[in-house]
């Protein structure tokens, strides 16, 4: 690990500074380097860490981005931040009646959390940052203590006679209620959403959900339109979401090129009145509280779709295949909105009064207003920037391979010759893990069908990405090829020695919002800081770390890749410099690679 400075072992002591701005911020910048968890920095860390807390305590801002490449160590910088709220506020008195400023902290706690499982999961399992937080997953993450069964479908938390928060051995709430009264609560983005519609607490005073907090912190918050977009601001309507006497038929109702809320709204206004009889009639029931929850739950989604319409706020419909409870083929219809502003600020960032966003690609980087407007992020923001630490010979993008476009009907005519690329690639490796990005899993299928199952394996769409990663190391195939290993992962050292990018990942034209985006408001300029933004990540997932032996090579094999990454987007300088013309060294010279 390449440090930069020694961090501190000793508080510091406020009558050691002076009283004014330029010893607050030496100040803020010695508790940063007394609450960082590790001994040392890595390049560029301790820099950022300062220059973020100057920027909310002293230039007054709301909000940070934290823009900080892959390496630089995102987590212990914002696990330390969270414990620079709680020490200030647990002396801000002190700390305002000697330096003469005004403390924007009240009760000191934050919120950690990323759209992200996977992510939320790495922080779980780092021993070194767990004693900083209180980790809460999602009721079928933990077993009852007391039944033995998932939480989430064990007996007491589905009799409406019982209460899973009267049970002492009830592992989720007892998770919970640590989580609630803990400094740093880490939690997963849909239960942070969750949670504004809980009641604060029970009739006997027992919390039920958290306070808002001081600080709202966000890890790989690149994505945050699309994936709050997709599986957060929306619904679906199908035989599990709602009762059966509620449901009946309404998906056959449903066209399948059905696209916008019109072409459903009938069948809305149907389920509406359904649900609001449903409730009436059962909502004493104690039987039927958990059927009664579907429908309120149903009913409020829909008044908030409803009212943004209202509001001239589009929602766009897919009308997808699913199965119903007898296992027969039937349609979910599935809503979800064009615009997440609104969402993200009523559910996420109203839930603190300062705001950290941290990712390795932030999009609109030298417009950072814009992106700001499309999440939503309320009050002021400074973007903090800083570049990759790793020698760049250990992350080369290799253009050489390219043999041809892989769009349309271009990727027909170009697939034998990608192909031989492929195995030209693989001849260089064999022996060594390789994972080669597709952007659709029926890609994905036919890589394996022209290389062969005993040198490629394919991520199922169904399986844990890191269960995935598990059962490719353990076999004999070199390649794993799937459409989303392109951020999330940690393919470490011998995990992953080399990448492919096959085609580059565009949205999904037959997404209906996707289709809304382009076509009717004729946003290109989203459409390709996407397509760049996967691809940023997509390298990122090989190379984790500064030593030779943590080198990866990637290669490019579309054409179209050169065209999004230097002349419809702003890349960053970190990505564009690893980008060469030449082969690989040790495709002549074997010994030459890196981790060899």
């Amino acid at each position: 690990m390449q440090v930069t400075q020694d961090t501190s072992d000793d508080p510091p002591q406020i009558e050691e500074y002076r009283d004014d701005q330029i010893g607050f911020t030496l100040y803020l910048h010695d508790l940063a380097d007394y609450l960082f968890p590790f001994p040392s920095y890595r390049e560029g860390q301790g820099e950022a860490l300062h220059e973020t807390l100057e920027e909310l305590f002293i230039n007054g801002q709301d909000n940070v981005i934290l823009d900080l490449p892959t390496g630089v160590g995102k987590s212990p910088l914002n696990v330390t931040l969270g414990e620079c709220f709680t020490y200030l506020a647990a002396n801000k008195s002190d700390i305002e009646a000697h330096f003469g400023v005004r403390l924007d902290v009240s009760n000191g706690k934050s919120f950690y959390t990323t759209p992200q499982k996977s992510l939320r999961n790495q922080l779980a399992n780092d021993e070194d940052l767990q004693e900083h937080v209180a980790m809460l997953a999602a009721r079928a993450d933990y077993t009852c203590g007391e039944t033995g069964s998932p939480c989430d479908d064990c007996s007491i938390n589905k009799d409406p006679e019982a209460s899973c928060m009267d049970q002492p051995a009830c592992t989720y709430w007892n998770r919970k209620m640590d989580a609630m009264a803990s400094p740093i609560a880490a939690l997963t983005f849909a239960m942070l959403i969750v949670d504004n519609s809980l009641p604060p607490e029970t009739d006997e005073g027992v919390p039920l959900s958290f306070s808002d907090r001081d600080l709202v912190i966000v890890d790989e918050g690149h994505n945050l339109e699309n994936q709050a977009a997709s599986l957060f601001a929306g619904f679906s309507v199908s035989p599990w979401s709602l009762p059966q006497d509620v449901y009946k038929n309404a998906g056959e109702r449903a066209d399948w090129d059905a696209d916008r809320f019109e072409d459903v709204e009938g069948i809305l206004r149907d389920l509406n009145q359904r649900a609001r009889e449903y409730i009436r009639m059962h909502e004493d029931d104690p039987n039927y509280s958990s059927r009664v929850d579907k429908c309120e739950n149903f009913l409020r989604k829909l008044n908030y779709c409803t009212d943004e319409i209202h509001n001239d706020r589009p929602w766009v419909v897919n009308v997808d295949e699913t199965k119903d409870r007898d296992g027969n083929k039937t349609k979910k219809i599935q809503l979800k909105p064009v615009y997440v502003d609104r969402f993200l600020e009523n559910y996420i960032w109203s839930r603190g009064s300062k705001r950290v966003i941290s990712s390795a690609t932030i999009p609109y980087r030298n417009d950072i207003e814009t992106w700001c407007d499309r999440i939503g992020l309320p009050g002021d923001t400074s973007l903090i920037s800083k570049t990759m630490p790793f020698d760049v010979d250990h992350r080369l993008i290799h253009t050489n391979t390219q043999v041809g476009s892989m769009s349309g009907d271009d990727e027909e005519k170009n697939w034998n010759d990608a192909m031989q690329m492929i195995r030209e690639i693989h001849s260089h490796h064999e022996g060594e893990n390789g994972l080669i990005h597709t952007a659709s899993y029926k890609r994905a299928q036919e890589v394996q069908d022209s290389l062969g199952s005993d040198l490629v394996m394919v991520q199922p769409d169904d399986i844990d990405k890191e269960l995935v990663i598990e059962q490719w190391n353990d076999s004999d195939q070199d390649i794993l090829v799937s459409p989303s290993m392109n951020e999330g992962v940690d393919l470490h050292d011998s995990l992953c020695r080399w990448q492919v990018l096959l085609k580059c990942p565009y949205p999904y034209l037959g997404d209906s919002r996707v289709d809304y985006l382009v076509n009717e408001n004729y946003d290109w300029e989203w459409y390709s800081e996407t397509t760049a933004l996967d691809i940023q990540q997509s390298v990122g997932r090989a190379v984790r770390g500064p030593e030779p032996e943590e080198a990866a090579s990637f290669y490019v094999i579309d054409t179209k890749f050169g065209d999004i990454i230097f002349n419809r987007v702003d890349s960053p300088g970190w990505f564009t410099e690893a980008v060469t013309d030449d082969a690989p060294q040790h495709w002549n010279d074997p010994q030459a690679a890196p981790w060899r």
